[in-house]
């Protein structure tokens, strides 16, 4: 028999060239995943085992790391304090979420933001702490900021616009009611009619202040004007900074009525009229980096954001979570009997 030669080695076919990427991307994907593991599980374990689940999470920041010119924010629906909707969507903004947004925008070094404004307002502390926060930004890190308003950026929203650079609206946008509100539903006409009555023990005779069940005194309506006119008078001021126009005449538009962005720009309350893309060519224009800018939207949950509701998840047992049930039926506790809002 004839003594076999040695085969000469081939190149692999097409397909198993796709395999073996495959293979690589997998064997990627799963050191990733072991990093992010230890990580997630390190932080039910003592100090020791915390330094490797920072490292983890370094690791895991570093390779997913991108160069980011211009930032995006969303401000859609009412603005609360904290929000069920996250950081928009129906169910409204969350002003914690946003700050947080903010703050990782900066630590990414963001030459520029462009806030799209959607909301009717909300509450007046909420949109306080989203606007002070875009002003630190500026002041600080030296960042541009372009708001660009949709169909409404009313009150809060327009708070917030407020602290951009420049403010561009459609021209019928609704816009403006720039104010302070609070308001509380009387309950005890209907409740002498159904023969009920509320027994209220309270340690000072202003504690049950705005109560649905019994009429507010002449004094207390002081003391809530007072409240009214302090924190609107923060409003006017941010107003007056941000338009750059005598407080004079910011008070004399803001007396609660809307605009629409044809009128706001005649009154110098939007500095252009335009949708979404002009805003964004107007803040590429300032930050000089051009239509090739790469861009982030920072209303989605981030990466870190997703490890921790999933490490959340892991930790959560059936007890905490009706002790969480429980929780979110008194939070509604919160909102009674005073909220100030914009």
């Amino acid at each position: 028999m004839d003594a076999e030669l040695p085969e000469t080695p081939l190149a692999p076919p097409p397909e198993n060239r796709k395999q073996e990427k495959l293979m690589m991307l997998s064997l990627l994907l799963f050191c990733l995943l072991t990093a992010v593991g230890n990580w997630v599980f390190g932080m039910r374990k003592p100090s020791h085992s915390q330094s490797q689940a920072e490292s983890g999470s370094k690791l895991a920041e570093q390779l997913l790391s991108e160069k980011v010119d211009i930032g995006i924010l969303t401000v859609e629906g009412a603005i609360m304090h904290q929000s069920e909707g996250g950081f928009g969507g129906g169910k409204g903004a969350s002003g914690e979420k946003l700050v947080a947004a903010i703050q990782q925008a900066e630590k990414d070094g963001v030459k520029g933001l462009l806030v799209k404004i959607n909301s009717p307002g909300g509450t007046a502390a909420a949109s306080q702490a989203i606007y002070q926060r875009l002003q630190d930004i500026k002041r600080k890190s030296k960042v541009k900021i372009v708001a660009t308003m949709g169909d409404v950026a009313a009150s809060g929203g327009y708070y917030i616009a407020c602290a951009a650079d420049q403010i561009v609206a459609n021209p019928a946008t609704l816009t403006g009611s720039i104010g302070v509100i609070a308001q509380f539903t009387k309950l005890q006409g209907l409740y002498d009619k159904l023969g009920l009555a509320t027994t209220v023990i309270k340690s000072g005779k202003h504690k049950d202040i705005g109560s649905p069940f019994r009429p507010t005194t002449p004094e207390e309506t002081k003391i809530l004007q007072a409240m009214i006119d302090d924190t609107y008078q923060d409003f006017v001021h941010a107003v007056a900074e941000g338009r750059h126009l005598p407080e004079g005449r910011v008070r004399e538009l803001a007396d609660g009525r809307i605009y629409t962005g044809n009128q706001a720009l005649k009154n110098k309350l939007v500095d252009r009229l335009g949708d979404y893309n002009f805003a964004l060519e107007q803040l590429q224009k300032m930050t000089q980096t051009g239509k090739n800018a790469r861009l982030k939207d920072y209303s989605k949950p981030s990466f870190n954001e997703f490890l921790q509701m999933f490490s959340t998840r892991l930790q959560h047992t059936p007890l905490d979570t009706l002790e969480q049930a429980s929780m979110v039926h008194l939070q509604h506790l919160n909102k009674i009997p005073l909220m100030l809002y914009y």
